[in-house]
């Protein structure tokens, strides 16, 4: 894919709406051969047995077919939003933030409302929360790497990517 800062934002809006992007934690390495090499990490949660509310993970690409959609729109020059994911044979869920600040799937009527921006190495997604600006963060913890809303750190834990379907 091209290089995602391309992208002004009403063409990452109409790339979304057609469902031909998905998203991608960017990484260590910060840069657009990180996504050609299918290296990375996508979202990822353990929604079986009907159970959802559960804290969404990040896992190897492929390693849990979650499809990834997206309802946005531009809202005084932002991309406003919620993210849905729909795993194999489930229904569709809304990406939620519990209250702990961990990211989780829940019914898709109370999915969170999330801003995409970017920051110079990647796409930034952050939404406010207690009169904050939080963003996602991935955060490495004994039982895997979890994605979390935080303050802004300003380093390549908040750096995410929108890559073409294509091939996977």
């Amino acid at each position: 894919m091209s290089s995602p800062p391309d992208f002004t934002l009403p063409e990452l809006l109409q790339f979304l709406q057609k469902g031909n992007l998905f998203l991608r934690y960017k990484g260590y390495t910060g840069c657009d051969d990180f996504f050609k090499k299918g290296d990375g990490t996508e979202l990822a949660a353990s929604l079986h047995d009907g159970k959802v509310g559960e804290v969404l993970q990040a896992a190897t690409p492929n390693q849990q077919n979650l499809k990834q959609q997206f309802e946005f729109e531009l809202v005084d020059g932002i991309l406003t939003g919620k993210i849905f994911v729909r795993p194999d044979g489930g229904k569709k869920v809304a990406i939620s933030v519990n209250e702990d600040g961990t990211l989780c799937a829940c019914e898709c009527d109370k999915g969170t409302l999330f801003s995409v921006g970017w920051n110079g190495k990647g796409h930034i997604i952050s939404t406010t929360k207690g009169g904050k600006e939080l963003y996602w963060t991935l955060v490495n913890e004994s039982d895997g790497a979890q994605i979390q809303v935080m303050e802004w750190k300003g380093n390549h834990q908040q750096a995410w990517g929108f890559v073409s379907n294509h091939g996977n």
